[in-house]
């Protein structure tokens, strides 16, 4: 909250020379800002979380290796052949 009410002070909000009640309508706009940066951290620390896997079950995952198989060549020539036509008719 000290970062916001301080950014909020360089942006010229001064809240000393209000009255109480003024000074309670003017923290409205902080107390948002607040709020919102509590959530966006929150959510970032849940991500966090996540990706550390935390909670999980005691069942591991296992590496397994990547093969190449006929429909990766097929898809790969496709491709090729896509991007060898979009070639050709930027030529021409």
């Amino acid at each position: 909250m000290e970062q916001v009410r301080e950014a909020q002070a360089a942006r010229g909000l001064d809240l000393a020379q209000r009255g109480f009640a003024a000074r309670l309508r003017a923290y409205g706009p902080i107390l948002v800002a607040v709020i919102i940066g509590a959530l966006r951290h929150g959510e970032r620390l849940g991500w966090a979380l996540e990706s550390r896997a935390l909670g999980a079950g005691p069942r591991r995952t296992e590496y397994r290796p990547l093969r190449l198989r006929s429909d990766d060549v097929i898809a790969f020539a496709g491709l090729a052949l896509i991007l060898l036509g979009a070639i050709l008719l930027r030529l021409l």
